[in-house]
């Protein structure tokens, strides 16, 4: 399987914008092989013509595990390196790193509400609003064992009971 990641940060449009300075941003595709990308391409700018979204090809880049270093393919890059896709890393390792970058969020945001004088039903909230929302976006992306899973049960009990 092959990912492309669309890092164009810039899509804006307003009503006096030339429809051809639109861009499409955070796309992914999974590709069975990278022989399809040329055809994936294509297919992306013909609907363009449509939308008037454009891929910023300079800004693209394919996840292929087997690849040893950066090459271009079809004017896109490909790369065994790491991806970072809407917060979530693909890639080798990617999910212990995603993992480690919420985990450490987590304990920052979890410092600052520390100080604070809370019922129990407003740590609960701050713990599911403010503290958790950014594991469980990571939590539908990778995939994590359930050691990891104890230690969010863990970090969840002391908060909440000042462990």
């Amino acid at each position: 399987m092959y990912y492309l990641h669309m890092m164009g940060i810039f899509a804006w449009w307003s009503f006096e914008s030339d429809p051809s300075s639109l861009y499409a941003d955070d796309i992914a595709l999974v590709l069975e092989s990278l022989n399809m990308l040329p055809r994936m391409l294509e297919l992306i700018q013909w609907c363009g013509w449509f939308t008037g979204l454009q891929l910023n090809l300079s800004k693209t880049l394919v996840y292929a595990p087997h690849v040893e270093q950066d090459k271009l393919v079809a004017g896109v890059t490909v790369t065994n390196r790491l991806v970072k896709y809407l917060g979530a890393y693909l890639g080798k390792d990617g999910d212990t790193q995603s993992f480690g970058i919420a985990l450490s969020k987590m304990h920052k945001i979890a410092q600052k509400w520390r100080k604070c004088s809370m019922t129990l039903g407003t740590q609960v909230l701050v713990l599911k609003c403010m503290i958790f929302s950014t594991m469980i976006h990571i939590l539908n992306t990778v995939h994590i064992s359930t050691d990891k899973l104890d230690l969010l049960q863990k970090f969840a009990n002391d908060f909440l009971w000042r462990g």
